[in-house]
């Protein structure tokens, strides 16, 4: 067959599985699981595009892979006899180069660091890899070497790439990256995680002014971070960092607020962790949970001290921090002329004070420390107990600087690994036009799979400019109108939901106008019909009235346990 150009064999086996001739016409060899060990030696295929051969006995390519001018396109996958990739320098327009799961592999061959047009070259799970050649490819995009376990030097970057943007290194064995990796000048995503051997980075990192996401996930041994940037023009784009279950992590360092355009700062499980310094402006997001040894925490410190332009992160978790939170309980208790008991509605005026945006975050508190300062709240005794509140907003009420604060408390007694413990909040508007605002919140910790183990508040502050924006535009209800709050409890495993409760946000100028009287019942005649404007459904107050509590809100005399009380 000296014409063939297509083959293609799925599950079709040859007797004896021996074929001594193919066609050197052929444009396409795709033969999953090929019996062969190496390809006839009469095989010169020098029009041949793709060769894709993924799950075959190959153990070598032979000699008619020397010259190669058309083809683009290699997948040897899982070929668990390959020992040694081929000399691709005869292959100039390779593009792409799959050696995924080839667990006998032992080296990479020279010209694979060196191909001018390859773009994705990927070795993940070759286990038993142990030599890399030095990289300096003009067009190679993806590197993937995850899970390389054997790896433990990473090559030297030969010099300036422009086309490099992914590199997967996690699960590898790597201990150092070179300084060499300043070259990699528009390098976008650096993955890392699982890296049980790395213990540090190089200072040169920060020089990759393009490089937007670090995961450095569950890379147990790394100590800290470089502590200079050189210059200010740098690292303005990287957005993301995740240190998770990075176990032997002391410190982050102060030159952290150079990254200006961080969002989300990952720090789960960071257990040596002692403190988070001043953070970027544009963080929105910070997960510090299950940091059992933090005990500062600036960016919190500074908004209970009232430091002017203080803003709270969007969303932040604190869960099991009871160090951090004792010690932010101590400083409030330290102030001049505060008794404990007026600890809890200093840290509540604060947190909520000046707050140009909303946000959430989940710490340690007592279940009683927020409920009495509620407006609305209710204590759940059954999991599947709905709960639902009516706020009604009098005339004159000004919507623009004011907002919505929610808080639910749980606790895992059992403290078994939850499956999903959260609920979702729907905020309804009694007014045509305005659509339902959901916000959706929950315990569930991954990583280490622990959940909370006593008690946690979640509290939730939704600004009613945030509430009522859609399709780039504000629609501000007439008041006088009404909020019904509802929680969806979706907890499905030991965590049990104690309470929810819903407060007024209000400046000093509107905290004249009556909402509840004590009995919860509104004292405005113009909204006793505000159950009747919800489409006739049951819309119902569930306000409680305020109970005295015994307890010193936020003392810590004997808190050993680090709750706010």
């Amino acid at each position: 067959m000296k014409n063939l150009r297509l083959f293609i064999n799925v599950n079709a086996r040859f007797y004896g599985d021996h074929v001594d001739y193919l066609s050197n016409e052929l444009r396409f060899l795709h033969w999953p699981g090929c019996p062969l060990q190496t390809l006839p030696s009469t095989f010169n295929p020098r029009k041949l595009v793709e060769l894709y051969m993924p799950c075959s006995r190959l153990s070598q390519l032979g000699e008619g892979f020397k010259r190669l001018q058309n083809l683009t396109s290699m997948n040897f996958r899982s070929c668990e006899l390959l020992t040694k990739t081929p000399n691709i320098s005869g292959i100039p327009n390779l593009q792409s180069l799959n050696l995924d799961y080839c667990r006998s592999l032992v080296e990479v061959h020279p010209s694979v660091g060196f191909h001018d047009k390859l773009v994705d070259l990927s070795l993940m799970c070759c286990h038993n890899l142990t030599l890399f050649p030095i990289i300096k490819s003009k067009s190679l995009e993806v590197l993937n070497l995850q899970f390389c376990r054997r790896l433990e030097t990473f090559p030297d970057i030969g010099g300036k790439m422009d086309s490099l943007r992914y590199m997967f290194l996690h699960g590898s064995g790597i201990k150092e990256l070179p300084a060499s990796i300043v070259y990699l000048i528009n390098l976008e995503l650096l993955h890392l995680s699982s890296c049980e051997n790395l213990t540090n980075l190089p200072p040169s990192i920060y020089e990759l002014e393009h490089l937007n996401r670090i995961c450095l996930r569950r890379s147990r041994k790394l100590v800290t971070f470089p502590n200079k940037v050189k210059s200010e023009d740098y690292v303005s784009t990287l957005s993301e960092l995740d240190l998770t279950l990075c176990d032997f992590l002391v410190s982050i360092p102060k030159c952290i607020t150079k990254f200006v355009n961080m969002r989300y700062l990952y720090l789960h499980g960071c257990k040596r962790l002692r403190d988070i310094p001043e953070l970027p402006p544009k963080i929105v997001k910070l997960d510090a949970s299950d940091c059992v040894s933090l005990e500062r925490f600036s960016s919190l410190s500074n908004i209970l001290k009232g430091k002017e332009d203080s803003q709270m992160i969007k969303l932040v978790d604190l869960c099991n921090c009871h160090r951090l939170c004792g010690n932010l309980a101590c400083d409030l208790r330290k102030k001049q002329n505060i008794l404990a008991k007026e600890q809890i509605t200093i840290f509540f005026d604060h947190l909520l004070s000046s707050q140009k945006h909303g946000f959430q975050v989940v710490f340690p508190a007592s279940f009683e420390a927020l409920s009495t300062l509620f407006s609305c709240h209710k204590y759940v005794k059954e999991r599947d107990e709905a709960c639902e509140f009516l706020i009604e907003i009098p005339p004159n009420f000004k919507c623009q600087n004011q907002g919505l604060a929610l808080y639910a408390a749980g606790e895992n007694p059992q403290n078994k690994r939850p499956r999903y413990n959260g609920f979702v909040t729907k905020i309804s508007v009694n007014q045509p036009g305005v659509e339902p605002y959901f916000t959706a919140s929950d315990f569930r910790k991954n990583g280490s799979g622990h959940g909370i183990g006593s008690g946690h508040v979640w509290l939730c502050y939704i600004r009613f400019s945030e509430m009522f924006y859609r399709d780039d535009q504000i629609t501000w209800p007439r008041s006088p109108f009404a909020c019904r709050v509802n929680f969806l409890n979706l907890t499905l495993d030991s965590l049990c939901l104690k309470s929810f409760g819903v407060h007024l946000v209000m400046t000093q100028d509107d905290e004249d106008l009556s909402i509840f009287t004590e009995d919860g019942e509104s004292e405005s005649d113009d909204l006793e019909d505000a159950n009747e404007r919800f489409d006739g459904d049951n819309c119902i107050d569930l306000c409680e009235d305020e109970q005295d509590s015994e307890h010193d809100y936020f003392s810590c005399e004997d808190n050993e346990d680090g709750y706010f009380y």
